[in-house]
């Protein structure tokens, strides 16, 4: 959990930063990747990933 917590800081500080180099370049951050649905996506995979190898953990 902790360690989560400090990517999803580490993660919007830089969406921020990228925000507001688009931002200085004039360009509308709406053209921005959608780079926080794929985070969260890699996230839940991740997760899933970590639950499933502590089941089979637990039935060996």
């Amino acid at each position: 959990m902790d360690a989560e917590g400090s990517c999803d800081t580490q993660f919007q500080s830089i969406m921020s930063q990228a925000a507001s180099s688009y931002a200085d370049a004039g360009i509308d951050s709406s053209a921005m990747p959608d780079w926080n649905a794929k985070y969260e996506a890699n996230k839940q995979s991740v997760r899933a990933s970590a639950i499933s190898a502590i089941a089979k953990a637990i039935k060996s």
